[in-house]
């Protein structure tokens, strides 16, 4: 008996961390309502390797996320590749849109892009005109995607606004998964340790991609918002 207790307990505490690691990084690396444009609201769907030529799981949810996402008169715009398949990802999710959810909405698709990276970097132009941009995956996914608008075009970033893809309790099994997944992917973006230099002076060793902390230092310089 003590020890199925202490396993549920075990398991409970696994759960509510993967909840809490969701919940949390759905509100990181937003924009402000300063920074918001008179714009139409642009929600960015990020697309996950698919191997067919309908979507696979991960996309039609993603899909739902974006569409729930939405504010009346929004634009949707899907990204994504034919990284895992003979179509690319943005096509499928734009089919599996109109066809099975009935959006009959203003809709982009980019289908170039093989990386987050490149998610970010393509879909860039398209949100010139944007007041508001809602960035969604699932929720580290979708600040990992956002921390690249901010290093890219901070003046987009200024304008970015939380999705509707974290739901308590929803995909609560994978969560705990997915969240040491996209905390390894962060933390690759972050600053390197301290090391101990010549004449007992601490200093970071940066590699060649700037660390967080200046990169949010330099975006607030740039756009004015709070880090």
């Amino acid at each position: 008996m003590r020890a199925t207790t202490v396993a549920a307990a075990a398991v409970l505490a696994v759960l509510c961390w993967g909840e809490f690691e969701h919940w949390r990084s759905s509100r990181r690396w937003l924009g402000t309502a300063r920074g918001a444009g008179a714009g139409p609201e642009v929600v960015v769907v990020l697309g996950y390797g698919n191997r067919g030529t309908r979507a696979n799981v991960v996309n039609r949810w993603r899909v739902r996320a974006g569409l729930r996402s939405r504010t009346p008169g929004a634009r949707l715009i899907l990204t994504g590749g034919a990284v895992a398949g003979p179509v690319p990802e943005a096509t499928v999710m734009a089919t599996y849109a109109r066809r099975a959810c009935g959006y009959a909405g203003p809709l982009a698709t980019e289908t170039a892009s093989r990386t987050t990276w490149e998610n970010v970097v393509n879909v860039a132009p398209l949100l010139e005109d944007a007041g508001r941009i809602a960035v969604v995956s699932h929720a580290l996914h979708a600040e990992k995607a956002r921390l690249w608008l901010w290093r890219l075009r901070p003046d987009l970033a200024a304008r970015l606004t939380r999705g509707r893809e974290y739901r308590f309790g929803e995909w609560i099994l994978a969560k705990p998964a997915l969240a040491v997944l996209g905390r390894r992917g962060l933390r690759a973006m972050l600053p390197p340790p301290v090391t101990r230099a010549a004449g007992g002076d601490t200093r970071r060793q940066h590699g060649p991609m700037c660390c967080v902390r200046c990169v949010r230092t330099m975006c607030c310089a740039l756009s004015g918002v709070r880090s």
